[in-house]
């Protein structure tokens, strides 16, 4: 995967647990009930080779097997993984070790693990085929239900504020005693990792709280030791050393710790140096991105696509908008590879994709919808779309200039329309595509801070070989907020940048590298406002089934 130098991943992985069982199975023994065994294949590409990951035991004499072997397996929001079953009867062992041979095979399933972990209740059930590529819906080869958990992981958030109390004076003779401490935890090599520094404060008083995950504290293990260092600042850097004290998360989450003893090793271990109150402990619980998911949150993506000249003539070959008859052009490829793994968590898969930039009927319009219907804007799922921007090139003359102004504003002023509740939870994404800068920067930014305090992301997407500076001011990791016309500072960083060419033009690497924000910025969002995810979906086997096939959970060849 081709990743620039300069780019910071933050993929967010989760741990999900894969359960299968299987019901009326057809029977491939003469005398006697089947001794049914499943094998799990993996790939990361839809033309990519199957693995192997594992296979369940082999259970004697039934057609409903409910396996007890399960499937740990690692789910990324940014890439895709396709998953197989093969239900086997086995029919030979040796050395008490099932033999899997090809006249053993029942049928097969496939599908893509994003959409199982997103259909209702995280369990879907549909009939097994003999060859997924040539399928007949009348095999009677029985059933399999797939059911994913999420493995948690300790995404907890832990606030500590640390107070001290009668410090050692170790300023000088007309100084005064100005203490910061630093935070760090010990690691498996014996190494100490420091990972957070205090402000200065004076010789007794509070320091502001600290604020950390439980992995950033202590990588998810309540019991390591941390370590806490006092000093007293010196301006020049050489801080002077006070005192030390080892504690664990665990210890003060269970109140056995409230004061922390500050001792030199260097001098007398046993005379104290000061002492460390815990002024406030407080442990706040995270709900994940796939939890909100499964409790029914509704992501709804929304695609807005630059028409503006300076794109180049679409017959042209050079154009970044040629239409190409023997593959993509450099905005469809972006397009496919975004648009496949956001419409696994939409819904209702109906998607409003607009332009900005183009001449239609001798006007030019900042924000047309594609379908050219002003009342419906929306197309269906990811063919709808890929089609919605075919034919609109030859309907549009490409003009100018870039503003992005008008089409946020759109998809602003239709996220204030959202009324999220507990029971109702609906999180927009914006997609832009662009080829330069905006020259409606100050609108552009008023636009998108009000846009944050909205359920609302926006990613947008440089094609071509423009610098993107300004582009780059709206969505690199590290800018400063944005502040709008008023003084108002955005309340969340909603914008994700990303040049398509830093990515080499793979749109696996560019879905990674874009998507890496949004399930934060989910829970976030929501998290904020006390809206916490709702209890999943307990679903009958046949409504999974359901939604399989309305959703194209069950993939075929392209």
């Amino acid at each position: 995967m081709l990743i620039s130098k300069n780019s910071r991943t933050s993929i967010h992985i989760a741990q999900v647990e894969l359960f299968i069982t299987c019901r009326d199975l057809e029977d491939l023994h003469t005398f006697g009930k089947s001794h049914p065994l499943a094998e799990l294949f993996i790939k990361h590409s839809s033309d990519g080779e199957w693995i192997k990951h594992g296979q369940t035991e082999m259970i004697d004499d039934t057609q409903n097997p409910e396996f007890l072997t399960s499937f740990v397996l690692s789910f990324s929001f940014e890439e895709q993984t396709y998953i197989k079953i093969k239900i086997n009867d086995i029919h030979h062992s040796r050395h008490g070790h099932p033999e899997i041979h090809d006249d053993d095979l029942i049928g097969i399933f496939e599908c893509n693990l994003g959409q199982l972990v997103a259909s209702p209740g995280k369990q879907v059930m549909k009939d097994l085929v003999r060859d997924h590529h040539n399928h007949h819906r009348h095999d009677n080869l029985g059933a399999i239900i797939l059911r994913v958990e999420e493995i948690k992981e300790n995404n907890d958030h832990v606030t500590i504020q640390f107070a001290c109390e009668k410090l050692d004076d170790v300023s000088s003779t007309f100084g005064h005693l100005t203490p910061l401490f630093y935070l760090g935890k010990h690691m498996s090599n014996g190494a100490v990792q420091k990972f957070y520094k205090s402000e200065v404060r004076n010789r007794n008083g509070e320091w502001k709280p600290v604020e950390k995950t439980i992995h950033e504290y202590c990588n998810g293990d309540l019991h390591r030791e941390l370590l806490l260092e006092v000093y007293d600042y010196h301006r020049s850097g050489n801080h002077k050393f006070i005192g030390s004290a080892t504690f664990a998360l665990y210890n003060i989450l269970h109140r056995q710790t409230q004061e922390l003893i500050l001792l030199n090793p260097h001098g007398n271990s046993h005379k104290s140096h000061g002492k460390i109150i815990i002024e406030k402990f407080q442990r706040i619980k995270i709900p994940s991105f796939l939890e909100y998911i499964a409790g029914g949150l509704k992501i709804s993506l929304n695609i807005a696509i630059d028409f503006t000249s300076s794109n180049g003539d679409p017959r042209n070959p050079n154009s970044l908008h040629y239409s190409d008859p023997y593959g993509y052009n450099h905005y469809e490829s972006a397009l496919f590879g975004i648009s496949e793994i956001l419409l696994n968590y939409d819904s209702d898969q109906l998607i409003p994709i607009y332009g900005f930039g183009g001449e239609i009927d001798g006007e030019v319009n900042h924000c047309f919808p594609l379908t050219f219907d002003a009342g419906n804007p929306s197309v269906q799922g990811l063919d709808g779309i890929m089609n919605a921007y075919k034919n609109a090139l030859s309907q549009i003359v490409l003009s100018g200039p870039t503003l992005f102004g008008p089409i946020v504003s759109e998809i602003v002023m239709e996220a204030e329309r959202i009324y999220e509740t507990q029971t109702c939870q609906r999180y927009d994404v914006l997609l832009i595509l662009t080829d330069g800068d905006p020259y409606d920067m100050q609108e552009t930014i008023d636009w998108i801070v009000r846009g944050s305090f909205c359920p609302l992301s926006i990613i947008i997407v440089g094609i071509g070989s423009e610098y993107f500076e300004n582009v780059a001011i709206l969505g690199t990791d590290d800018k400063e907020p944005l502040i709008d016309s008023d003084g108002r500072q955005e309340e969340r960083d909603i914008v994700k940048f990303i040049h398509y060419r830093e990515v080499d033009h793979s749109p696996a690497a560019l879905c990674q590298e874009i998507l890496s924000k949004l399930p934060g910025e989910v829970v976030k969002y929501f998290s904020k406002r006390g809206i916490l995810p709702n209890r999943p979906e307990i679903v009958s086997p046949a409504s999974s089934s359901h939604h399989l096939k309305n959703h194209h959970l069950y993939k075929v060849d392209k």
